[in-house]
């Protein structure tokens, strides 16, 4: 029995590797995981220029990964186009285009609206000076006519007055 419980414990503290509980897992999937404030501090106060030199090393071990990483992530990007006909970087410029396009185009059909919009005020105001000059015409043959009646009623009211017998006519 001493045996299985030795087994037993050991089965249960004992972490197998390539378990996330496994601190080399846990290093490659965290790569804060092997960091050490107090072992930082300690080489710090005890030789600070091997403390600035190993922060460094380990600053720039830290940026060529997160580089690496972003260069894989933007290769996967870029494979998007070979795989499934997408590619975002195409479409992106193709939808700038498309908006140039569209911009360009409302311009041109705004300048012809306005262009056939003056031409419309044209007419219309060629329009309304002929009905104007129109208008003044028939206020001068109305007043002609008028004096020309008012001619005409002073004669033939003189002439009924003569017939009639009034005196002084």
């Amino acid at each position: 029995m001493s045996n299985e419980s030795k087994t037993e414990t050991k089965s249960k503290t004992e972490t197998p590797k390539g378990t996330p509980g496994n601190p080399d897992v846990a290093a490659a999937q965290n790569p804060f995981a092997a960091f050490d404030p107090m072992a930082m501090w300690t080489t710090a106060l005890q030789n600070p220029v091997a403390a600035w030199t190993s922060a460094q090393t380990a600053f720039q071990n830290q940026m060529s990964a997160a580089q690496s990483a972003f260069q894989n992530a933007l290769g996967a990007m870029s494979s998007w186009s070979n795989a499934s006909g997408v590619n975002p970087f195409g479409a992106w410029t193709a939808s700038q285009a498309q908006f140039q396009k569209m911009f360009a185009d409302s311009y041109v059909r705004a300048q012809a609206w306005s262009d056939e919009y003056a031409a419309q005020e044209a007419q219309m105001v060629t329009r309304a000076h002929a009905r104007l000059a129109t208008w003044a015409q028939l206020a001068h043959d109305t007043i002609n006519y008028t004096s020309q009646l008012s001619a005409q009623a002073r004669k033939l009211s003189a002439e009924a007055a003569r017939k009639a017998g009034f005196a002084g006519a």
